[in-house]
Formats: C-alpha cells, sequence, structure tokens
C-alpha cells in the first residue's frame, strides 16, 4: 500500500522555549524610518504528477521585498533560550541538508523532555535566541533566474519580448540593520 507523504500527519519543526521568560525583551536596534529593500533567493519545485518521486519542474528565483516600519518600537530582542527542533523522516524533505544547518545536538526517537519526541524521527537541535520587529512587508517583483525540468540541464528562463526584469535590490537601510546586529558589511 502507498501512502502519500503529504497525507501524514506528523510535527516537522518545533520552536521551544527552554524556560519561563527571564526579563522583558530589550530594543537592540531602532528599525529604519523609510523603506528598507532587501531580497531573498528561493528554489521552487513542482513533483511530477505521474512519479511523485521525480521533479518535473525547478526554478531558482529572486523576490525583492520592501519593509517599512510599523509601530513605535525598534528592533527587540529576547535573551531567553530557545530550541528550533526540526524533525527529519525518512523521505525526500531533508530541510537541514538543504539549507546547511549547523546544529548542536541530534536525537533519536523520543526526547528526555516530556511531550517533545516522536517515535522514529531523528530531531535536530538548534539553540538559538529571537529577535523581532513589527514591520510591513510588500512584495515587490520576481525575478526566475534558472529553470530546468526533469533534472535536465539549468537554462536561463525564456522570456517575452521586452519584458521588464527587476534586479535584486537591497539598500542602505537593509545594511545599517545587518551592522546593528553584529554583521561585518
Amino acid at each position: 500500500m502507498d501512502v502519500d507523504a503529504e497525507a501524514k500527519q506528523r510535527v516537522l519543526l518545533e520552536v521551544l522555549a527552554l524556560h519561563p521568560p527571564a526579563a522583558a525583551p530589550t530594543a537592540t536596534a531602532p528599525v529604519p524610518e523609510g523603506d528598507m529593500r532587501f531580497c531573498t533567493l528561493a528554489r521552487r519545485r513542482i513533483r511530477d504528477a505521474t512519479d511523485p518521486e521525480a521533479i518535473a519542474y525547478e526554478e531558482w528565483f529572486s523576490q525583492n521585498l520592501v519593509s517599512r516600519k510599523s509601530g513605535p518600537y525598534g528592533w527587540r530582542f529576547s535573551g531567553d533560550a530557545l530550541e528550533v527542533r526540526i524533525h527529519q523522516y525518512p523521505d525526500r524533505l531533508d530541510l537541514v541538508g538543504r539549507l546547511g544547518l549547523d546544529i548542536d545536538r541530534l536525537e533519536h526517537g523520543k526526547s528526555q523532555r516530556a511531550g517533545r519526541g516522536w517515535e522514529g524521527s531523528m530531531v535536530n537541535v538548534l539553540a538559538t535566541g529571537y529577535a523581532w520587529a513589527t514591520l510591513d512587508v510588500t512584495q515587490e517583483c520576481n525575478t526566475s533566474l534558472a529553470v530546468r525540468s526533469h533534472g535536465g540541464a539549468w537554462t536561463a528562463p525564456v522570456r517575452k519580448a521586452g519584458a521588464a526584469v527587476c534586479e535584486p535590490e537591497v539598500n542602505a537601510a537593509f545594511y545599517d540593520m545587518l551592522r546593528a546586529f553584529g554583521a561585518d558589511v
């Protein structure tokens, strides 16, 4: 009997606070007053309808986003310890490998913490903290960078003559935010 992987009910990702909150979050950096432009890179994969193990279409694309401050607060940081737990099942979705994440430890089967483990899965554990801000983010445009079908060679996407292509964009406000969090840019 074949069971569709999407029909399985299971936990894939958990974010857990390890202890009760120790203190109120503190502001670490202001949110820029104007627009902050940034770009993400993503991959789209569409499975073959006749063979779910095969990929019918893949595309790498860039997505330009514009962020605006939405509220009186800046970036807030919590010193509370969190665990991000990524469950890895014996199927084709390997988030840790695909994203190149460094994990703190690997657990198998039931976690020692009650209610936090699932039989039959490897659990990749990352210790982390978190920061957040209230932002209004809009998508400006997507640009297809490379495509392929059925595992063939990557090629440039076909575009209509004269079609506008938006280039990946960031601005000074984006670099200011990175520096505020300690990045050397």
